[in-house]
């Protein structure tokens, strides 16, 4: 204030600034000067619309421009402006939710206040669950199935094939004839802002099990019948398997006439007939009933046979031995009931048992040795007999030459009785003993079969005896079984005994394999070599006296001689051994890889008795240590594959001579 330069803070108005100057010369001229106050910007309410659809696209929204102003908008989490971003006019994308787009406009004086704009988004329709009738019966027509409505949905059905909809297509309840099968109803509704997820309905057609029966139902001609029965629910009789109208009475069979007639019903569960199931009632002829009456002897059996039915009950006392026979043996005369059945139905018939009393015979058995002569007499109450030998004596001699049972009867011409007699004929023991050969100081065995019991000519009881004869001798047994005995002898020829003996080198090399043997016995007439070499079947032996044998392998074999004067045997067997040479080879590396190939370090060879490889790593650590030939190393220590490196082995061993070797060397590991 009173210079040339001020500074102005302005209100919500402009004006005039005016200034005077003054100098010593006076008060000049007032010069003024007008300021005008331009407001903050004012933005005009936003254009655009809504709802929307969730997941819109390309929405615009819009204020009025004022020139020089600059527009910062914000959408809803979730939107997204795609185009026109600090301008008047946006584009946006929405994505599932609405809520608010804001602009602020700022132009020179500042930043107005913020206009703001509520969009609403619109989801894809949802369906209500589907509502109708599941089971339903088959070919059944005018179901009703629906969803709940929404004003502006139009809706889309589908049936299971076969199944039609006869109203309601394209709306929220649908009318629906079926066939004979069911499936899924399905339905989608479309709204403002598309095509919801589809519903579905299982709907069963259910065809009822037929009722249970009984068939089929029997009855006797002329019987009593009663009505017909079924386990079922609304039953219905039908006379034919399809067709026809049911009846809810159940009907009663007509038995004045024999044959076979079909019912037939059905049942009805919620509202569904089913199947018809069928009975057959079946009308038997009543059979005819015959028996025969027999006369017999007291103590025997009568057999008594039915005719006219298909099976038979007997009352007490006849006892059924087949289907339409029996057997009774009553003490005196008896009545016997029989009822013969064919196809349920059934009918009596009575067969009299007349008792007569025979006479008491018996006969006492006779045993005999084969050849001999026995007596049978015949005992008891008869007056006269008949032998099937044809005698009429009281007793008969006879000779069977086996076992053979004879029958007499007592009185034939009258109430007769027979037994048996049996004359148990035992065979003669065909006793045989053996011969035997024996060399001289030998003990022959003799035994004697045929019998049961023995007795030789040196006293013994036994089936065999034990004897050492110096000069062919010939012994005599008698053998008894039971009351008859044979006898028969056996000869023990004695023979010289030879000694088998011979002579060989007992040991040589692979390199010297042929050894010739010298024969050294007595007493012999035939030898038979055996040189050990099993492996080798086609020559290991020799019938000559002085063989000599090519080994083709090392090992021991033990020689056996066999020596015959054609009678006596002896036999002697040397071993010969046939030495090997001994072998080692180690290798110098190994790729313990676990690939299946040179995995593991070890050695091999030949004669080898004893075994130690110990391996050590460059600052002389024991990693290994292997007390046999087949102990080998994997290349690990504790648990673990050594890295590629030069390791030193030490191997001590023994050949087969009992030398000892020492083997020190480096192996490499290569992975």
């Amino acid at each position: 204030q009173g210079t040339n330069q001020i500074t102005v803070d302005f209100g919500a108005t402009g004006g005039t600034i005016s200034v005077v100057e003054s100098s010593i010369c006076g008060v000049g001229t007032a010069v003024t000067l007008a300021v005008a106050t331009s407001a903050l910007p004012v933005t005009s309410a936003i254009t655009g619309t809504s709802p929307v659809c969730a997941n819109a696209t390309g929405i615009t929204f819009s204020v009025v421009n004022t020139a020089g102003s600059t527009y910062a908008w914000t959408v809803p989490a979730g939107a997204t402006i795609t185009a026109g971003a600090g301008t008047t006019q946006i584009t946006v994308d929405f994505g599932a939710t609405g809520g608010t787009v804001s602009v602020t406009e700022t132009a020179t004086c500042g930043v107005g206040a913020p206009v703001n704009f509520n969009v609403v988004t619109t989801a894809l329709p949802v369906t209500s669950a589907i509502t109708g009738t599941s089971p339903v019966c088959p070919s059944a027509t005018g179901v009703i199935y629906s969803v709940t409505n929404t004003a502006g949905s139009t809706y889309a059905w589908t049936v299971p094939a076969g199944a039609t909809i006869t109203s309601g297509a394209g709306t929220n309840q649908i009318t629906v004839d079926f066939g004979a099968t069911g499936g899924t109803i399905s339905v989608t509704e479309t709204a403002s802002c598309g095509t919801g997820t589809a519903v579905t309905y299982a709907v069963v057609v259910s065809t009822p099990a037929a009722p249970i029966v009984t068939s089929p139902v029997t009855y006797c001609l002329n019987a009593a019948a009663t009505p017909l029965t079924a386990t079922g629910t609304s039953l219905l009789w039908y006379t034919a398997a399809v067709g026809g109208a049911g009846s809810a009475t159940a009907p009663t069979p007509v038995t004045t006439a024999t044959g076979s007639t079909d019912y037939y019903v059905s049942q009805t569960v919620t509202g569904c007939e089913s199947p018809r199931a069928t009975i057959t009632v079946t009308v038997n002829p009543v059979p005819t009933v015959t028996v025969n009456s027999v006369t017999m002897c007291s103590g025997t059996t009568a057999t008594l046979t039915a005719t006219g039915g298909t099976t038979y009950t007997w009352s007490a006392g006849a006892t059924s031995t087949g289907v339409n026979t029996a057997t009774a043996s009553p003490l005196a005369t008896t009545s016997y009931t029989v009822t013969g059945t064919t196809g349920g139905c059934s009918a009596t018939a009575v067969a009299t048992v007349t008792v007569n009393t025979p006479p008491l015979v018996s006969i006492t058995n006779v045993t005999i040795c084969a050849g001999q002569t026995a007596t049978l007499t015949v005992v008891g109450t008869g007056t006269s007999y008949v032998w099937n030998t044809g005698a009429t004596t009281a007793s008969i001699n006879v000779s069977p030459g086996t076992t053979t049972s004879y029958t007499v009867t007592a009185n034939p011409t009258g109430c007769s009785n027979s037994t048996i007699g049996t004359v148990n004929v035992l065979p003669v023991p065909v006793v045989t003993v053996n011969s035997q050969s024996i060399c001289t100081g030998q003990s022959a065995t003799l035994t004697a079969s045929g019998a049961t019991s023995y007795l030789w000519n040196t006293g013994s009881t036994s089936n065999s005896i034990t004897v050492s004869p110096m000069a062919a001798s010939t012994y005599t047994v008698t053998g008894t079984s039971g009351i008859c005995s044979s006898t028969a002898s056996g000869t023990v020829t004695v023979n010289p005994m030879p000694v088998a003996n011979f002579s060989a080198p007992l040991t040589t090399n692979i390199f010297n394999p042929s050894v010739s043997f010298t024969d050294l016995s007595s007493n012999a007439l035939i030898w038979n070599w055996n040189f050990g070499d099993y492996y080798n079947t086609s020559t290991n032996t020799s019938n000559n006296e002085n063989p000599t044998h090519l080994y083709s392998k090392e090992g021991t074999y033990c020689v056996m001689l066999t020596v015959t004067n054609g009678v006596c045997i002896d036999t002697t067997t040397h071993c010969i051994i046939i030495e090997g040479n001994f072998t080692f080879y180690i290798p110098n590396a190994f790729t313990p890889n676990v690939d299946g190939e040179n995995d593991e370090f070890y050695g091999k060879g030949e004669n080898i008795t004893a075994f130690e490889m110990s391996i050590f790593d460059r600052w002389g650590n024991q990693l290994f240590y292997g007390d046999a030939l087949n102990k080998h190393w994997d290349g690990t220590y504790k648990g673990n594959v050594v890295q590629e490196d030069v390791y030193v082995y030490i191997i001590n061993l023994k050949d087969n001579h009992g030398e000892g070797h020492k083997y020190v060397g480096s192996v490499t590991v290569v992975k």
